[in-house]
């Protein structure tokens, strides 16, 4: 991770993805908050790769996913991505 890359993500909502994972919230619900205080797409991915250490590709498959559900990837399909990305990155 480039720490220049992350300067301009809110701290706070690094540690409030960080939190709601840690408590066992599934993916889906941190992409959601992500969304949610970042409507913009390529912001959610920077604060899951900032909160998390995921990589681009490994969030890449946000730009597919809408919170209103007409994006190409389902909320369940997002949760299998993010959870076999995360999987990985722990065994690093």
């Amino acid at each position: 991770m480039t720490p220049d890359l992350f300067h301009d993500v809110n701290a706070t909502l690094i540690a409030d993805l960080r939190a709601l994972r840690d408590g066992g919230a599934p993916w889906m619900d941190v992409v959601r908050l992500a969304a949610g205080r970042e409507p913009v797409p390529w912001r959610v991915m920077l604060a899951m790769r900032a909160a998390f250490g995921f990589e681009g590709g490994d969030v890449s498959c946000l730009g597919g996913w809408s919170a209103d559900g007409s994006g190409e990837l389902s909320d369940a399909r997002i949760e299998e991505l993010l959870a076999r990305a995360a999987k990985r990155r722990r065994a690093l």
